[in-house]
């Protein structure tokens, strides 16, 4: 494994993961109220960049592809320090709208599909283990940024917030894609894909259907991740757990996330990632049916995080070596690209979509179900796409 390139583009995703996306979760609300909106406004900002992200998706791909990943995620760099000091300046709403979408951009460039884009040109058989550690260090990047934007919050303002985390991408994150990446994309036959199974597979005559059912897999449980993201606590108490209870629980998730991708780097190259994939599927279907039934019961809800947690984290690692197992390497990032542009606008609708599914009457209770449906869609759509694979694997 390449673990300078892997070091190197994991602490870059520890940073701009911290900065572009989990920043907001502390920094929303002062932001509203120093620009005299309401959080609607602010998070709506937030969404648009989320989808902004996804249309650049497959732009930056091909990109990546065409030239490799060094200068892609360099700039990328650059754009997420110009737009997040542009967000720490913006004296009015506008301003701080068209900050969000340069975001947005930036966000496309240095997060994980650009990195994944990045391995697959310099790893050959350690191209599996070297996304999973980099999705390893990635999953720090709550942990780390959580504290360190209340940290800022509380001494300098979310506007120096921004500013320092703005300074962090150049004299970090720049540095590192510029002296960890290789200049030039390795040049090797990476056209095949990289098992017998998906061999068989990517022969199949309709691959676009195939790729379509697995964008609507991926896009499905984008929508369940974002979903629980924001409204983990709320489904809690629903379920009949007190505040401090449902933050416990919910507080537990991240640090499962972790233990799934450990596992999968420890015992995961015994299966193919095809079926890897569809095992996470169906654990987030357990999962999600097992908050249904935690009827104000701690342990019920303990297991709900464990499964749930293992699932969400080892879904990352799916993402970035299905497609590679599916369809081969060649043109990799165009094609993860593509792939995660619905994720992206799914991440962007569903808090808000949960938020309207929420009935009067039952309150959170519905989304559950709601939520089991949509998961038992994504697996579907996953076997799918992935049928001739799974027979194989």
């Amino acid at each position: 494994m390449p673990w300078t390139l892997v070091l190197g583009l994991g602490v870059g995703q520890i940073i701009s993961w911290g900065a572009l996306i989990y920043s907001i979760a502390v920094l929303g609300s002062p932001m509203a109220k120093d620009l005299g909106v309401s959080s609607t406004v602010v998070f709506g900002a937030f969404s648009a960049s989320l989808v902004v992200s996804g249309l650049a998706g497959p732009r930056v791909g091909k990109l990546i592809d065409r030239r490799g990943g060094r200068s892609v995620l360099a700039w990328g760099s650059v754009g997420a320090a110009a737009s997040l000091a542009a967000l720490a300046w913006a004296p009015n709403v506008t301003t701080f709208f068209l900050a969000w979408i340069f975001a947005g951009m930036a966000r496309a460039m240095t997060l994980y599909e650009a990195a994944f884009a990045t391995l697959s040109q310099h790893t050959d058989k350690s191209f599996r283990n070297s996304v999973t550690a980099i999705t390893l260090l990635g999953g720090l990047a709550g942990t780390v940024f959580f504290p360190l934007s209340l940290f800022g919050l509380e001494h300098i303002g979310w506007r120096g917030t921004l500013a320092c985390f703005a300074a962090a991408q150049v004299l970090l994150c720049l540095p590192l894609h510029v002296l960890c990446i290789p200049a030039a994309a390795a040049r090797r036959s990476i056209g095949e894909p990289a098992s017998t199974a998906a061999a068989s597979a990517t022969a199949r005559p309709a691959p676009a259907a195939s790729f379509a059912a697995l964008s609507a897999s991926f896009a499905l449980s984008a929508f369940i991740t974002s979903a629980i993201a924001v409204h983990v606590i709320n489904l809690l108490q629903a379920r009949g757990l007190g505040i401090a209870s449902a933050v416990f629980v919910a507080s537990l998730i991240g640090p499962m996330q972790l233990t799934g991708r450990l596992l999968e780097f420890a015992l995961g190259r015994r299966f193919s990632s095809v079926l890897i994939g569809a095992s996470t599927l169906v654990l987030l279907v357990l999962s999600l049916a097992i908050l249904a039934f935690v009827d104000a019961q701690l342990s019920t809800a303990l297991l709900f995080a464990l499964t749930y947690g293992c699932a969400n984290g080892i879904q990352t690692i799916v993402r970035g070596t299905v497609p590679a197992e599916l369809f081969g390497r060649q043109g990799y990032g165009h094609t993860v690209g593509r792939l995660a542009a619905p994720s992206f606008i799914a991440r962007a609708v569903a808090p808000l979509a949960l938020t309207l599914t929420a009935s009067p009457q039952l309150g959170m209770n519905f989304s559950v179900p709601l939520l089991i449906g949509i998961a038992a869609l994504a697996l579907i759509s996953y076997v799918v796409a992935t049928r001739h694979a799974l027979k194989l694997a």
